[in-house]
């Protein structure tokens, strides 16, 4: 024999791992729009048409910035469109249970510090496509990389 010829169990094994990766991949491009939706819905209700930074404008940000890693990680299955990824939701979650503690989410400077009260449905949603989002980036970025 000349050349090397997997297993039939391990050409298995390797097509289960690549359809794996793209339901991982797939599910997290869900969440990352999931979470740019509820934030440019929301926009509007935080100031997004005053003049000056408001949470509005940041919550605009945050879906096209969003929405355009969710594209790139649709086309790429790349670490870097994963980590990209993780970072906002990691951010936006965060923010989001700050906001809702005691003293709520400071003001940084020019950016306004928020303080919610109770969750609402809107919230609870994007928090947990934030959350499902980190679940998935971490179980993709530990596959073997021979599979992305």
């Amino acid at each position: 024999m000349s050349g090397f010829s997997p297993t039939p169990s391990r050409r298995t094994a390797e097509a289960t791992q690549a359809v794996n990766g793209r339901l991982l991949r797939y599910a997290g491009v869900v969440a990352l729009v999931i979470s740019a939706v509820v934030h440019g819905a929301l926009a509007g209700s935080y100031g997004a048409g005053v003049s000056g930074i408001t949470l509005g404008k940041l919550f605009v940000v945050q879906a096209v910035v969003t929405f355009a890693v969710a594209v790139w990680l649709l086309l790429r299955d790349v670490t870097l469109a994963w980590l990209a990824g993780a970072a906002i939701m990691g951010g936006t979650a965060l923010a989001l249970v700050l906001a809702h503690t005691g003293s709520g989410l400071p003001q940084l400077g020019p950016i306004p510090g928020l303080k919610e009260e109770s969750y609402d449905a809107a919230q609870l949603v994007t928090l947990a496509a934030e959350a499902a989002y980190l679940v998935l980036a971490a179980v993709r970025l530990l596959l073997p990389s021979r599979s992305r």
